[in-house]
């Protein structure tokens, strides 16, 4: 802050007030850049405002989280950004086997997640709406998304309703992303259990998928209507084997 006021007034002296609004369009532009917080121990990963932009500055590891919590419910989701940074976040193990919206991030709401790796542990399990990295990923009414995240390990991923690798339900973008671990459920896709009009381009998957209804990369794709539609773009399916 002290250094803008600085620069404001050197510039001001140099050219005058006619630059002001110049300045102003400047200063409103510099303050509403949120500073990204960095995570660097489970405690800060545990404690995350919902409404926060982060940044994982180290790789972590879960393994004494034996029944991790999942950042985010449906009545408090997650709807701020964390990055990755190109970080791994090992040892996940997740056991409910009755709660909805189970992953690292349980509920997340027009949130920007990018950049992170999951290695899952013992495995994730949960009933509807399970994912490795995000159980459940609502769209409003902003265009953010999940990009550049993967999921690995040698953990599964189940449940009982809509089960992916990387995310349960989404409507949302979902792009650049892979997720290589077994999937378990009723609509069950090796990366996204229902695509629910998003968009999923530029990805794979490459676990065993098995289900009542399956898919290699999504296990339910369902447009909200005639305009508003499901898309798998330039996605490949390595699955060794579906089974439904």
């Amino acid at each position: 802050m002290l250094s803008s006021i600085i620069f404001n007034n050197l510039f001001l002296k140099r050219f005058g007030n006619v630059c002001f609004p110049f300045l102003l369009l400047g200063w409103f532009a510099l303050n509403s850049i949120q500073a990204q917080t960095p995570i660097t121990t489970v405690a800060g990963l545990k404690t995350m405002s919902m409404a926060g932009n982060y940044i994982l500055s180290n790789d972590l590891d879960l393994s004494s989280e034996t029944n991790w919590t999942p950042i985010g419910t449906s009545g408090a989701p997650f709807t701020g950004t964390f990055d990755g940074n190109g970080k791994v976040i090992k040892g996940l193990q997740i056991n409910r086997p009755t709660t909805d919206n189970v992953g690292l991030f349980g509920y997340c709401k027009d949130a920007t997640i990018k950049n992170l790796g999951i290695e899952v542990a013992s495995g994730v399990v949960g009933a509807d709406n399970v994912g490795g990295l995000i159980g459940k990923y609502e769209k409003a009414s902003v265009t953010n998304g999940i990009s550049g995240c993967y999921v690995t390990g040698i953990g599964s991923i189940r449940g009982t309703g809509t089960v992916g690798g990387l995310v349960g339900w989404s409507n949302t973008t979902v792009t650049n992303c892979y997720a290589t671990v077994n999937v378990m459920g009723y609509a069950t896709g090796g990366l996204v259990g229902l695509n629910y009009a998003g968009t999923v381009s530029y990805c794979y998957a490459s676990g065993t998928v098995s289900g009542p209804y399956v898919g290699g990369v999504v296990g339910n794709n369902t447009d909200y209507s005639s305009s508003v539609k499901a898309s798998i773009t330039n996605c490949v399916a390595n699955n060794p084997a579906l089974s439904g």
